[in-house]
């Protein structure tokens, strides 16, 4: 919306657009937000309008409620305050859900371990699965086969059985 066009104006040129262009509520819904003043587009964001005649009705109320009162310097730089803590506060919570996500980050104290139930490790980190699985391969070394009367394996999985 440039400075010199109305709100109404505005409203008609992004309908008409989309609806040339076959836009869907709610991409008609972002492209009216996305051109509106910034502090309109403030407003109505807060709004969380779900469609484009909800946008449109909270732009007017924010355009009337401008018209009708002129804020002095003090509202403004609290609104503006507001909207930096309301910033900061976002990045800070974005930060957290990307670190969440970063398989980089090592994130011990919430894991618990499916093997020995305890906390601070997974299950393929475990010591006693490492401990038990190379008891496994030493069990299995001593093994004799009664068929074929090697070490290594039993009979069930010989390897003079395969042809039978």
């Amino acid at each position: 919306m440039g400075s010199e066009e109305n709100l109404e104006s505005y409203i008609t040129d992004v309908e008409a657009r989309c609806q040339r262009l076959n836009k869907a509520e709610q991409e008609k819904t972002t492209a009216f937000i996305r051109g509106l003043n910034p502090s309109l587009r403030m407003f109505v964001i807060q709004k969380n309008p779900g469609s484009f005649r909800e946008a449109v009705q909270s732009a007017r109320l924010a355009k009337e409620s401008m018209t009708m009162s002129n804020p002095t310097q003090t509202e403004v730089m609290r609104s503006i305050e507001q909207q930096g803590k309301a910033i900061a506060d976002l990045t800070t919570v974005f930060c957290q859900m990307k670190d969440r996500n970063d398989p980089s980050v090592k994130r011990t104290r919430d894991v618990k371990c499916q093997l020995c139930s305890k906390n601070g490790h997974e299950a393929q980190e475990c010591r006693q699965f490492s401990v038990s699985r190379r008891e496994d391969k030493n069990r299995d070394r001593n093994k004799q086969c009664f068929k074929c009367l090697t070490y290594g394996h039993i009979a069930r999985n010989c390897p003079g059985n395969q042809g039978k």
